[in-house]
């Protein structure tokens, strides 16, 4: 049955070669089109002992493996939360993975992932994402050809968008530049996109790169060069890389230095508060904030709702709250406003990663700090209660005068 419904498929929606690549069209109704989903279906089966060949010797060579459900979101869905630190490691694990429901492979990237435990990186060239088989893919091929000049042979692949690299750098390297490179698009390489993964102040940012066989965007990706070892980058394209590092850790000192600057003048002025105007402060930033989370609304899972929450985190963080306080504001939102509700666990790693991506930067309590303090000196010189709009009045003897 799935074999004749695989074949009406390809005779109903068939493929287009694209050089080494075949491209299935989209589903033509429904992505609950029987034809289509059996089309898909039967796809996968032929590639699962593909799959699994792939992963095995992966993980035979010592990379750490990922896995995304092959039918859901285009096949870019993670299958775990925290995919980047339960990593796949062995025979027997690739085993039971692919057991289940439709799998893709991601190669899990960053410091200590390359299977010498050195720093592995992945660098693609991406085509125009609505047109990729136009003039942008040879554009995209040439810069990363230009960048990459005199490396050797590497992991490298092709997919829809264009041609995927792994390739290694030096620890130091990678810890000096690392957290200013995690995905960064190079200006005089147009089209390249490096991924770098590593460290955000402290904390493991996960990265990866989604290798042959797996299907994305109806066309499954293709190895051009399958060797296990990945090679260094050239000292060339290192040196490119630290000039960009540096600009980066420059702006990002500038940066630090302006949040710390405002950060001190709003603590100051809080240190000059006496109780009730502590008090009302408090009151009027808990109550913004609460606003803020009632904005974001709910977090639902397969709809976003990791980015939701997160977002959530952030703005709590962001406020000037943390520990307890940013522990019940955001266990509150979880009730609230999360379907299903997150683990404890699973709300403290939240909070790290918005510490992770605020930092020193309190931006948003500096401007609830500044709206409260306009607001008082607005009450001080009118008796108007902060948030309070005013009409306008007759001036003289009426409205004109």
């Amino acid at each position: 049955m799935v074999a004749e419904m695989a074949a009406a498929a390809a005779a109903e929606l068939p493929p287009t070669p694209r050089g080494r690549l075949v491209e299935w069209r989209s589903q033509p109704r429904s992505e609950y089109d029987p034809v289509w989903l059996y089309a898909r279906a039967a796809r996968y089966c032929e590639r699962l002992p593909r799959l699994e060949e792939t992963a095995l010797d992966l993980v035979r060579a010592g990379y750490q493996l990922a896995t995304t459900s092959a039918f859901r979101n285009d096949g870019r869905k993670p299958t775990r939360k925290d995919w980047h630190l339960d990593t796949i490691r062995t025979e027997e694990q690739v085993v039971a993975e692919l057991v289940d429901d439709p799998r893709n492979l991601m190669v899990v990237t960053g410091p200590g992932m390359a299977p010498d435990g050195s720093w592995l990186v992945h660098l693609e060239a991406d085509a125009d994402k609505v047109d990729p088989w136009g003039s942008t893919r040879a554009e995209a091929l040439a810069s990363l050809a230009r960048l990459t000049a005199g490396m050797g042979p590497t992991p490298t692949w092709e997919s829809r968008r264009g041609v995927h690299l792994l390739a290694t750098v030096p620890q130091e390297f990678g810890e000096t530049f690392g957290p200013y490179l995690a995905k960064h698009e190079l200006e005089d390489f147009p089209r390249v996109d490096l991924i770098f993964g590593g460290y955000l102040r402290g904390r493991r940012k996960a990265s990866s790169a989604m290798i042959p066989p797996s299907e994305t965007d109806g066309v499954e990706r293709v190895w051009v060069d399958r060797t296990l070892v990945p090679a260094p980058l050239p000292e060339a394209t290192l040196a490119i890389l630290a000039r960009v590092g540096r600009i980066r850790v420059e702006e990002a000192a500038e940066r630090a230095a302006e949040a710390r600057a405002m950060r001190g003048s709003v603590l100051a002025d809080l240190a000059d508060l006496d109780d009730a105007e502590a008090a009302e402060w408090e009151a009027y930033r808990l109550e913004r904030v609460l606003a803020d989370l009632e904005a974001i609304g709910p977090a639902i899972e397969g709809s976003g709702g990791h980015r939701t929450t997160l977002r959530a985190a952030i703005s709590i963080i962001s406020a000037g709250y943390d520990g307890d306080e940013a522990e019940a504001l955001l266990a509150a939102y979880n009730t609230d406003h999360c379907d299903p509700e997150w683990s404890e666990r699973e709300l403290a790693h939240k909070l790290a990663s918005a510490r992770d991506h605020v930092g020193a930067d309190k931006r948003k309590e500096a401007r609830l700090w500044e709206a409260w303090t306009r607001s008082r000196d607005r009450a001080a010189r009118y008796g108007v209660p902060a948030g309070v709009w005013v009409q306008p009045g007759p001036l003289g003897g009426g409205w004109c005068g």
